[in-house]
């Protein structure tokens, strides 16, 4: 999280300048597609590896992918403990404090 929220800002702040062709790159992530767009003539690799930070995300934060964070602790629910990356705690922090926040509109449980 905290490598790819640069990241994309950096992107999007970039993105605002430049006269060059646009360079553009399309995956299926995160359970949809995902579309990355160069406005100023950066390094089209630039996207390659916003894309590689989105896919280590996806594997430790994912609740569909066997042996993620969200996975490990969905099946250890209140029987054991689980270490988990520093981004899953990160996402799961703010998910509480956006719970508490909406009266409990938002809930990010899913499951056990």
């Amino acid at each position: 999280m905290r490598k790819l929220l640069p990241l994309l800002l950096g992107l999007l702040l970039l993105s605002a300048c430049g006269e060059t062709e646009p360079v553009s790159k399309t995956n299926f992530m995160l359970d949809t597609i995902v579309q990355i767009t160069l406005y100023d003539g950066t390094d089209p690799g630039v996207i390659d590896q916003a894309f590689d930070e989105i896919r280590r995300l996806e594997d430790i934060l994912s609740v569909e992918r066997e042996g993620s964070d969200l996975d490990r602790l969905a099946q250890a629910a209140g029987q054991d403990w689980v270490e988990i990356q520093p981004e899953t705690e990160e996402v799961l922090r703010l998910a509480k404090t956006y719970s508490a926040r909406s009266q409990g509109g938002f809930d990010v449980t899913a499951g056990p």
